[in-house]
């Protein structure tokens, strides 16, 4: 029931046409996505779009709509803004206790990330204090409204604080313990064993408070010397506070309902300066529970240094006096004096005197034993996704950017640029020290044009040389054991499956003088922020999504130098994570590592990698920084609890680390280095207001691991994926393919398919079709496979064979009908001459072989068998299943009326043929749908593939005596859909800049569309367009359905829709109609030539970066 307060409230209202912001006195600002009531959407389609901001987004119920009560604090005339993104105009009506305001939202952003989100002024309002009820709604799709903001000319009570209970029964959000979930039942480890099947599911996470008040970064530039400071103004209850940097009172800075953070009322309104340049402000309750966290915390220390190896018993023995009497004092004044002004600003100055101790004693470390460190200084790359940064995340430039000393390393130390010749705007990277410390190597981008070329300089300045040129991206270097260096580089011309430009990056390595340059991976994607490990292996992370979701599978790896013996680390099955930036703790088999998504940038908490745990569990990973959950595909659950970007171990409890405050987590100048230890505490090492730093790298000389010895013969080198005859082959054996098959009986398994992923070198010039480009299969896969063949399986489970080299592989294990029994969705790699193998299938990394000679390798291995067309194709639907269809189920399933309505005629479609589509649509043929985040988990043996496919069991049970089909055409029938069930077997294509590269209708829509408005829409209604006119047949264009079925039999047709639309075949219609079938046919799709199309076109378009492309190869 209302207050009588509320019942007629006195509106003015104000159009305003001008997106202005005028002076307040006061203001506060409420997030959108916490709405009281609503049909909005917060969790599905707004987090695709979440970039610096949550926001709401259409929910698909309509009107779209979001309440909010609101405790406004004081009577005045409110001048209202929103913070919004629109690529396009979507205007809102604004509503006040049931009457509408007026209409907003009527301005654009030039997109619908709210990275791109902008404060807009929409109205003013006159009214009374109390609650209100503020409403948006708009008829159809909501913009992506992320905030209000409601100004006022008058000052609010001093103690106000805006608290809104808000409860959204409607729209919950995923919740858990605090911490990280145990394993228990349909959970293991974060993840659960049936999670949804979305694009980007987000893992359940508990709220973990901020380690430190978000405020402490203004307290940082006290810390930096020169002409940096921080004004602190004193406020009380009873007096005013500011609102726009206040969490109490602007939603977008809480993590969680306000009142949360506990207070004695009185707050240090904060304000860091250079000179009298303002830079940041917020506001910072004076707590004496955080003062005495980080009195403790100094002790604690101080203790911990003293266990160190070679520490002195009384190290730091004057701090820890310190903070003895600072703690004191503190009792004393809070205890012993009246709540006066005086008292907290005595307060205030040991509260600031205490973290300016903290950081001096946590940057006395002893394990800080080194003069300087490296550092690139630029601003935060606005990448698209994590492996852009080089592509479209070089957009920003900046003078005073480069590669940096600081010694000593402290904040106010002595910043020496390294690298004053080269340009001061350009963008610096990826910095790592030779073994000695006396030479860094380092990545820069000198303009939007210039590829990442790789340089070295001395840690003295000297000796500056340019060690990569040319077209090619080379980026994040490593110093390898032998002198060497490992580099990431987009020489192998390969292009992203799920676009059709962005470039594949993978491993290379060349000689100190930047000669000899090889490739030693064949991942058909991308490779990622090689490290060197202490038994001179290298670590390097992978994406790979070999049937499974395309996003986050960018797992943890290890190889030899040349390439050779590359084996799991951690990651793959589990997630949406990346492992990213992953360095060996000294002394410790673990790693260090960023947890980040995948797009839009590598950032997230920071984590310890156990390899000991299997690659199934997110139990290999431990989060130092649960404040911020593992992030998702492609977004992250607490913005305002920052972000970590790279992470330098200098033990298991100690890391040198890149941390940005956030909620933007590209934030141009946002970064800055720190020291982070395992409890979460962070200090400040090195900040600079008007540039991001990142990547610290210790100036020291470091233990040199043994060098590997390269193989006598090639190692891992591209190959020539248009001529299979040509590849060389290594050996691989299998001990017991029963290991790890769970329910799969010995003797089951009698053969091993052997497949290759092909990587894309085409950067086409379509339209994608689901992100694929060119289109491939309907929800199945971007990739294109060759099946080399089969080889036998022995009666103990054991398999040994030549396997072609150097060449992304993976197997499948089948019956004896040559149906899938499981899949391996991931691959190795042998190179020429080598010999590598494993213990079983998904077996624990901990397994060992047995003693016993497996029956395999008691002969030499075996030749494989060859497919049923050979090595040279990738299997498709239109030359392995269709005939197939054709031959044995065409009798029933064509014509004008299928039986079961199932339609399996080899008629084209816009983009696929009718056969192909009837299947998928009626979820006939089981495959993985890479769209879904579930296909990331392993699955049981026959959970996908032709076992658990209905076509396969109709064809087995209902249809056992109906269709007896030989065994060289069930074998392709099966073989297609353990295939995954793509349609196309070739990245060529021939319909530039159409959907897919494959549309055949496109040009000729208009035509159509019109035709069937006149001659078909009467019988078959709207829309009918796909089902019943756009299917050509070919050779025959003539005996096309849309042709026959409306044409008289008197004129030759079949006469089977309800009157003959076409009386005769010189009917205008009916002539355009022939006249664009027989178009489409002159320029034949790849799917109707008669012979199979190359796998790829030799001569293929690439884009090097934007700006920079070759149309075709020479």
């Amino acid at each position: 029931m209302r207050t009588a307060a509320h019942k007629a409230p006195w509106l003015v209202v104000t159009l305003l046409l001008l997106a202005t912001t005028s002076l307040a006195a006061d203001s506060f600002v409420i997030r959108a996505d916490w709405f009281d009531r609503g049909n909005v959407d917060t969790d599905k389609v707004a987090k695709g779009y979440t970039g610096k901001y949550p926001c709401i987004a259409n929910g698909s119920k309509y009107p779209n709509q979001a309440e909010y009560d609101v405790d406004f604090p004081a009577a005045a005339e409110y001048t209202i803004h929103s913070l919004y993104t629109a690529a396009a105009a979507r205007p809102v009506d604004i509503y006040l206790d049931g009457k509408k305001l007026a209409t907003g939202f009527t301005k654009t952003t030039g997109n619908w990330n709210t990275d791109h989100a902008k404060w807009f002024q929409e109205c003013k309002v006159t009214l009374t204090a109390g609650k209100h009820t503020v409403k948006l709604q708009r008829q159809d799709c909501i913009p992506h409204i992320c905030a209000l903001r409601f100004d006022s000319p008058v000052a609010f009570p001093k103690d106000w604080a805006l608290q809104r209970k808000v409860a959204r029964k409607a729209i919950a959000r995923a919740a858990g313990p605090a911490g990280q979930l145990p394993d228990q039942t349909k959970f293991l480890g974060w993840y659960p064993y049936d999670p949804p099947t979305s694009y980007d599911y987000r893992q359940p996470h508990g709220h973990v408070p901020l380690p430190t008040p978000r405020a402490h970064r203004i307290l940082e530039y006290a810390l930096m010397g020169g002409n940096y400071k921080v004004e602190a103004t004193l406020v009380g209850p009873g007096q005013t506070a500011p609102a726009t940097t206040d969490a109490r009172r602007n939603e977008l800075l809480q993590a969680t309902r306000p009142g949360s953070e506990p207070t004695d009322g009185w707050v240090a309104d904060l304000v860091a300066k250079a000179g009298d340049k303002v830079l940041d402000r917020d506001t910072l309750a004076l707590s004496p529970r955080h003062l005495d966290t980080m009195l403790k915390h100094i002790v604690l220390l101080i203790g911990r240094f003293r266990d160190l190896p070679g520490a002195k018993p009384d190290c730091l023995d004057a701090e820890r006096r310190e903070a003895a009497h600072m703690a004191s004092f503190a009792h004393a004044l809070l205890t012993g004096q009246k709540d006066t002004p005086d008292k907290w600003q005595q307060f205030y100055n040991v509260y600031l005197t205490a973290y300016r101790l903290k950081n001096k004693v946590a940057l006395s470390n002893p394990l800080i034993d080194f003069p300087s460190v490296v550092v690139a200084k630029r601003l935060t790359y606005n990448t698209s996704h994590i492996y852009t940064t080089y592509y479209d995340g070089s957009g920003r430039y900046k003078a005073g950017s480069g590669i940096y000393t600081l010694s000593p390393v402290r904040p106010d130390g002595k910043l020496t640029c390294l690298t004053p010749s080269m340009k001061p705007d350009a963008i610096y990277r990826d910095p790592d020290l030779s073994w000695d410390g006396s030479r860094v190597l380092f990545s820069c981008k000198l303009d939007r044009k210039a590829a990442c070329h790789i340089y070295e300089v001395g840690t003295d300045g000297k000796g500056l040389r340019q060690l990569t040129k040319g077209l090619y991206d080379d980026v994040d270097p490593c110093i390898l054991p032998d002198g060497q260096i490992a580099f990431i580089s987009t020489r192998t011309e390969r292009v992203t499956l799920c676009h059709n430009a962005f470039t594949v990056s993978n491993l290379h390595t060349m000689n100190a003088d930047g000669s000899g340059i090889r490739c030693i991976s064949t991942n058909t994607i991308h490779d990622f922020t090689p490290s060197v490990l202490a038994d001179g292996q290298i670590a390097v992370s992978q994406w790979r999504y070999v049937d499974k979701h395309v996003g986050n599978n960018q797992s943890l790896w290890r190889c030899n130098p040349d390439g050779t013996r590359l084996v799991h680390v951690s990651g793959a099955h589990f997630g949406p994570v990346t492992l990213w930036g992953a360095r060996q703790v000294p002394d410790s088999q673990k790693m260090a590592c960023i947890l980040g998504p995948h797009m839009p940038y590598a950032v997230g908490p920071v984590a310890v990698v156990d390899p000991m745990f299997t690659h199934t569990s997110p139990a290999a990973y431990t989060n130092l920084t649960p404040e911020i959950p593992a992030p998702s595909h492609a977004s992250w659950q607490r913005p305002e609890s920052g972000y970590y970007a790279d992470v330098f171990p200098l033990s298991e409890d100690y890391f040198l680390v890149s941390y940005c405050y956030g909620p933007d987590n590209r934030q141009p100048t946002g970064y800055a280095i720190y020291l982070l230890d395992r409890w979460n505490n962070r200090d400040l090492v090195y900040r600079d207001p008007e540039l991001s730093t990142f990547e610290v790298f210790p100036v020291k000389p470091r233990p040199r691991p043994q060098a590997i010895p390269p193989r006598s013969g090639e190692a891992c080198a591209v190959p020539n994926h248009a001529d299979p005859t040509q590849a060389k082959q290594g050996t691989f054996y299998v001990i017991n393919v029963y290991e790890g098959l769970t329910g799969i009986q010995p003797g089951e398994v009698k053969y091993l398919r052997i497949i290759e992923e092909i990587p894309k070198p085409v950067a086409s010039r379509t339209r994608g079709y689901g992100l694929q480009n060119p289109a491939i299969s309907w929800r199945g896969h971007f990739a294109l496979k060759r099946i080399w063949g089969t080889v036998p399986v022995e009666a103990d489970g054991s398999a040994y064979f030549k396997a072609p080299a150097s060449r992304a592989l993976y197997f499948s294990a089948l019956d004896k009908d040559y149906m899938e029994v499981q899949r391996m969705r991931s691959f190795v790699t042998v190179a020429p001459g080598e010999s590598f193998g494993c213990v079983g299938c998904h077996e624990r990394k901990t397994s060992s072989p047995p003693t016993t000679l497996p029956l395999a390798m008691a002969r030499p291995p075996l030749d494989i068998t060859p497919s049923y067309a050979g090595a040279d194709h990738g299997p498709d639907f239109y030359h392995d299943a269709q005939p197939v269809l054709d031959k044995h189920c065409a009798k029933c399933h064509t014509g004008p009326k299928p039986k079961g309505g199932l339609d399996l005629s080899p008629e084209h479609t816009n983009i696929f043929n009718v056969a192909y589509e009837s299947l998928m649509k009626r979820d006939l043929v089981s495959y993985v749908n890479i769209y879904q985040v579930s296909t990331l988990l392993t699955r049981p043996p026959k959970y996908f593939g032709s076992h658990a496919s209905k076509l396969v069991q109709i064809l087995r049970t209902t249809h056992k005596k109906r269709v007896q089909i030989p065994q060289e055409d069930w074998r392709r029938l099966v073989t297609w859909i353990d295939a995954n069930a793509p349609y196309y077997g070739t990245y060529a294509y021939t319909r530039p800049n159409t959907v897919g590269g494959r549309e055949i209708f496109a040009q000729h829509r208009g035509q159509l569309n019109d035709l069937y408005a006149r001659r078909c829409q009467s019988c078959h209604g709207k829309g009918g367009q796909e089902r019943h006119l756009l299917r050509l047949r070919t050779p025959d264009v003539a005996a096309s359905r849309p042709l026959v079925a409306p044409l008289a039999k008197a004129a030759g047709g079949a006469a089977t829709c309800k009157q003959a639309t076409f009386a005769s075949a010189s009917d205008p219609d009916y002539q355009k109609l022939l006249g664009i079938f027989k178009a489409i046919a002159a320029n034949p799709r790849v799917d109707m030539q008669p012979a199979r199309p190359p796998l790829t076109d030799p001569k293929c378009r690439y884009v090097y970066r934007p700006g920079v492309t070759r149309e075709r190869a020479q």
